[in-house]
């Protein structure tokens, strides 16, 4: 199949022959086999590149460069020749010179591209990937014998009388090209498909997405249907189930009947989230557990008592306090627990699940996670130790590993994070959100509150993330434990510094499933071996 499925006639440039050899492929190649025309590079961390066509079929997978002008190599120099000055001039581009180290340098960075979007591993034997140069304009009697990868170069007289098929093969059998199994090619397919510059673009796939965020599973429907009937209620669900959904529902409920209701959640900026959102509504309280328990003095009783995030409840009393405030005590009153198991930091357990549990109550369970594309759900989870659950969103994208060597290169490459949210996925810089477990100021990552290009020509300014009014206009910043509850549409994780402790890999998992579109992990490239054993576990 090629891709795209018509070709481009809105060129600015001749492209007279990148079609003809658009349907030579389409025409001398096996249906089985998939053609990929103009494919661009959008990814951080690799530099923006447009290669010719790429073939992958089961002889392996070819990166071809198209030329149509005539070539020289003397003196270890490549020329090429300038038709409307009619002279020679050395062939010198950003990332090579001449069409072989052009080529070479598209295979590696082809390479790189299928590493940063394959959980760090690329998906075929590294010998499959070769790349091949057609010189449409030089016969191989211009060339001595001592020129060098003469064997991946393809001229004038074989590209006109031998079938693309037969040139091909014989690549494959000389330089003994590894095979591609037909699993490995879906693979590779999928990764350029959702990465790369074809249809549907990356807006339409958010759409998608977000038809099924906002639709209300059989599960949902059943707990809202139990808020009418039942006066207690535990709530277990996975992350990105919509237990915070339900538990809004809850406050909804509450404010129709006018009941005096207590909101506690572990976030300070979920809190401040719900706390603006009614702030018209005087019946409603909203605290964070620890304001609640050791800093704000509550006297009042209340009707309703919702707890999101219960799993991060610490104190161990927090079970008396709340029957003492709560009309009818727990025994007899009414109130919603939302809690989630993966979550629970067992360094910091507590009987209080245990104590909420013997009174009387009716349990529900979210199994299906409805917020984060699969792939994030399924990174997070090995990243942070936690079971394997079922998504049902669709991705949109691949999550985008990128890796740094040094401070001043963690700033650049946190700068191309962002420059692709905002430019390449177009969205607003609202949308973006830095999580990291370190403050602001404590991250190697940000020198500055500004990021720059590797230029010095281009900046965002970072801000700490304010709940009660975010900055529109820049990125905003947050430390993981404040978000939770919270969703971003492209989450960037830096600040990673421990792969092996509990409590910090808990923290890189609430951190990637605050995403609800894209999501890049940032790290140093001494935890490459560490990360990558983590997220391929089960290869």
């Amino acid at each position: 199949m090629v891709f795209p499925e018509k070709f481009p006639e809105n060129q600015k440039y001749d492209n007279s022959k990148e079609k003809e050899f658009y349907f030579r492929f389409q025409n001398e190649l096996p249906e089985d086999w998939d053609i990929y025309y103009s494919f661009k590079f959008h990814n951080p961390g690799i530099p923006l590149r447009e290669l010719d066509y790429i073939i992958v079929c089961p002889l392996g997978i070819y990166i071809i460069e198209l030329k149509n002008a005539r070539f020289r190599y003397e003196n270890n120099i490549w020329e090429i020749y300038d038709s409307r000055e009619k002279k020679w001039k050395e062939h010198v581009k950003h990332f090579y010179t001449g069409p072989i180290e052009q080529v070479e340098s598209a295979v590696k960075m082809f390479k790189n591209f299928l590493l940063y979007n394959n959980h760090l591993k690329i998906p075929v034997d590294s010998n499959s990937i070769t790349g091949v140069v057609f010189l449409n304009k030089n016969e191989v009697g211009q060339f001595s014998k001592n020129l060098p990868s003469k064997d991946i170069i393809i001229f004038h007289k074989e590209l006109q009388h031998e079938s693309l098929f037969d040139i091909l093969d014989s690549i494959h059998k000389s330089k003994r090209i590894s095979n591609v199994t037909h699993l490995e090619r879906e693979k590779i397919k999928n990764i350029i498909l959702i990465n790369g510059n074809y249809y549907p673009g990356f807006p339409a796939r958010r759409d998608e997405q977000k038809k099924l965020m906002i639709a209300l599973t059989k599960e949902q429907f059943m707990i809202m249907e139990g808020f009418k009937d039942q006066a207690r209620m535990i709530l277990y669900g996975v992350v990105g189930s919509g237990k915070t959904m339900m538990a809004r529902k809850g406050l909804e409920i509450a404010i129709d009947n006018s009941w005096r209701c207590l909101y506690l959640c572990s976030s300070i900026h979920l809190k401040d989230f719900f706390e603006n959102s009614y702030k018209d509504q005087e019946k409603v309280k909203f605290f964070t557990f620890y304001d609640f328990r050791f800093v704000k003095n509550i006297s009042e009783t209340f009707d309703f008592i919702i707890i999101d995030e219960a799993q991060n409840i610490i104190s161990g009393d927090m079970g008396d306090i709340l029957d003492n405030i709560l009309s009818g005590g727990l025994n007899n009153g009414k109130w919603l627990i939302c809690f989630d198991k993966e979550q629970k930091n067992k360094e910091f357990d507590s009987d209080f699940l245990k104590i909420i549990s013997s009174y009387p109550h009716e349990s529900y369970s979210l199994n299906s996670n409805i917020r984060n594309p699969s792939e994030i759900f399924n990174i997070a989870g090995l990243l942070g130790g936690k079971k394997q659950h079922f998504s049902k969103v669709p991705d949109a994208l691949s999550v985008k590993f990128v890796s740094f060597i040094d401070n001043d290169d963690a700033n650049i490459k946190l700068f191309e994070l962002i420059d692709y949210g905002v430019r390449q996925l177009k969205l607003f810089p609202d949308e973006i959100i830095i999580l990291s477990t370190l403050p602001l100021n404590e991250n190697l990552e940000i020198k500055s509150n500004f990021v720059r290009s590797y230029d010095d020509k281009r900046f965002y300014e970072i801000v700490r993330y304010n709940s009660d009014e975010p900055d529109k206009e820049k990125i905003n910043f947050s430390v993981i434990e404040d978000f939770q509850g919270l969703e971003a549409s492209f989450v960037i994780l830096i600040g990673i510094k421990d792969l092996s402790d509990s409590y910090f890999r808990s923290q890189y998992y609430i951190a990637l499933t605050r995403s609800t579109y894209s999501a890049g992990i940032l790290f140093h490239k001494d935890l490459f071996s560490d990360l990558n054993k983590i997220i391929n576990i089960d290869s």
